[in-house]
């Protein structure tokens, strides 16, 4: 390869460059003036500016790969550069696959490390942390990785305090990725090192003596990493101190009222609730029932944007037009084809559950930003439940499908079967007997035997159900607040002893030899259910009774509903949830025969 004038002045002034230069700065003040410069300082800037990948072998398949291999050999032959000899090593190794290229490019990268840690510039601490993934990566691959975590311990020890933070904070995601499978860019193998470099107290006193020192520009990692680790070697000392720490941080977060300004309010709801959780952990009990006080007083600031979907009068006379014909056809069948869509044989009241997975799944891939923040629901007291993207989208769907179709349909399928006389109480309950609704829950108190059939533990509820759509069948007034509350609870009361009958445990030790019922939640999960319910029906009672969802039951429970919130579309679904356990009651009336 013949150098030309212009390439000797470019390569002299590269053996000063250094990973935390700006690169481009080389390639600014020198411009080429003939073609074959051209193509050359192309070749080297793409070498110092792009990122060492697999999509480098394409890259350079598409240009001339014999070209920048040899172009590599003859720099590297020539360079003294430390720093262009890791770089140049890298690009190498993906051109030719030598395992013994990448361990000599990795042994620079360890002196580059080195430098780096004593290097003083303002941006070296981050550039270290940057490289040391990058290397670390590779590093594996050559059994070179033990020595780059000493060299990790070597930054945790340094002398430098911005190197110091910056290495702890990567280290503490990498450990806390690892172990909450967050995904990430940093190299979560290296926790698996930590116990034998590090100590977690070694750890939680290095983060928190950087935090005393007051020559952090934000302390509010650094105790988040004091308190991570404090907590795995139980540092009683640094978990009250850096908790605490943590709990005023946030509390300085907070900012003025601004009722102009609907951010403001979100902003110090997120500040307050994190400053509640610290100051849990650090047991202030003080701080903790002030803070609580100014996040009850902040709660009814919270404003939110309402979107509104529109529809033109066309399609939504069309969506009419579509609902109506349906129902019309099952109101026509008669009595049977009413209580099997009732019963969800003729129309599922959500979507397929695997498609909504799968779609919500997607959704989360492709919107990757949001994704990096914490998703949360909000309820009308504007108490915050937090939830994942996939369980948000999950719900947003199912929500949809519901409130613009399948209610519609099922409603005016109860409504038009009162109307025509096809369905009413004694019908209702007559079809539920045969299929199982006979089955009775015994339990003795003192010296008697009581009983009732699952009839009877929800007959008032169905009762109130169909009475209300009576009334809201001819326009009078409704009131929902009944049937909801006594329906939800005892559907949990069914379910139990359904899970009973199926084989699945009912029961749990809760202290030493205490026991105590299994609730809903963990009632839906039993194994057993799946003998008689499919994925659609155990989405229904996720999405209709817990806090995946509407969280009716619990809900109900505790009181949170204001009576304008008990509407006929929860109503609707508590109704179809009772009836859907019929799948569960036929299977153990046959078995008992």
């Amino acid at each position: 390869m013949i150098v030309l004038p212009f390439l000797k002045t470019l390569y002299s002034t590269l053996e000063s460059y250094r990973v935390t230069d700006n690169m481009w700065h080389y390639f600014d003040t020198l411009k080429p003036v003939t073609e074959e410069e051209t193509i050359d300082v192309n070749f080297e800037r793409c070498f110092l500016t792009m990122m060492t990948g697999e999509f480098m072998v394409k890259y350079w398949e598409e240009k001339d790969k014999d070209f920048a291999r040899n172009y590599l050999d003859k720099r590297i032959s020539d360079t003294k550069n430390v720093h262009l000899l890791m770089r140049y090593g890298l690009h190498l190794f993906y051109l030719t696959g030598s395992y013994g290229i990448l361990h000599k490019a990795l042994d620079d990268g360890l002196v580059v490390l080195k430098n780096l840690i004593n290097d003083g510039s303002d941006n070296a601490a981050s550039i270290f942390c940057d490289w040391f993934k990058k290397l670390y990566s590779f590093s594996k691959r050559t059994n070179q990785n033990g020595s780059y975590v000493k060299v990790l311990a070597e930054a945790v020890h340094s002398d430098r305090v911005d190197v110091q933070a910056s290495t702890l904070s990567m280290i503490y995601f990498s450990d806390y990725s690892y172990k909450s499978k967050v995904k990430t860019d940093i190299p979560i193998a290296i926790s698996l090192h930590l116990g034998k470099l590090f100590r977690y107290a070694d750890l939680a006193g290095t983060a928190m003596t950087l935090v005393e020192s007051k020559k952090l520009k934000r302390e509010d990692q650094m105790l988040t990493v004091a308190a991570f680790y404090a907590e795995k070697c139980q540092d009683k000392t640094i978990i009250v101190k850096s908790n605490e720490a943590l709990g005023d941080y946030w509390l300085s977060e907070l900012k003025p009222d601004d009722p102009n300004n609907l951010a403001v309010a979100h902003l110090n709801d997120y500040s307050l609730r994190n400053a509640m959780e610290y100051f849990k952990k650090a047991h202030n009990n003080e701080k903790l029932q002030q803070t609580t006080k100014l996040y009850e007083k902040n709660k009814p600031k919270l404003r939110f944007i309402l979107f509104k979907y529109n529809i033109s009068g066309e399609k939504f006379q069309k969506r009419v037009d579509v609902i109506n014909k349906y129902v019309k056809s099952i109101v026509e069948e008669g009595t049977n084809a009413i209580i099997s869509t009732l019963l969800g044989y003729r129309l599922p009241i959500f979507c397929d559950a695997k498609k909504i997975e799968k779609i919500a799944n997607e959704n989360a891939k492709r919107f990757y930003f949001e994704t990096m923040m914490g998703a949360s629901t909000i309820d009308s007291f504007g108490n915050i439940k937090m939830s994942t993207h996939e369980q948000i989208e999950i719900f947003s769907m199912i929500d949809n499908a519901y409130r613009n179709f399948t209610y519609h349909v099922f409603s005016l399928v109860v409504m038009e079967g009162l109307k025509h006389g096809t369905l009413s109480y004694d019908i209702l309950s007559n079809y539920l007997l045969k299929l199982g609704f006979n089955l009775r829950i015994e339990k003795q108190v003192g010296d008697n035997h009581v009983g009732s059939t699952y009839l009877e533990r929800v007959d008032i509820g169905l009762k109130n159900f169909l009475k209300q759509n009576e009334a809201m069948m001819n326009n009078k007034t409704t009131d929902w607040r009944f049937c909801i509350s006594f329906l939800s609870t005892q559907f949990e009361g069914l379910l139990r002893d359904i899970v009973w009958h199926l084989g699945g445990l009912v029961t749990k030790i809760k202290h030493g030899t205490d026991t105590e019922l299994i609730l809903l939640e963990g009632l839906l999960d039993s194994e057993c259910l799946q003998q008689v319910f499919d994925n659609n029906d155990l989405l229904l009672f996720r999405e209709t009774f817990t806090n995946a969802g509407y969280n009716i039951r619990n809900n109900v429970a505790h009181g949170m509903y204001l009576p304008d919130e008990f509407t006929s579309t929860k109503a609707l679904l508590v109704f179809v949830c009772v009836m859907r356990l019929e799948k569960a009651t036929l299977v153990i009336k046959k078995r008992n025969l």
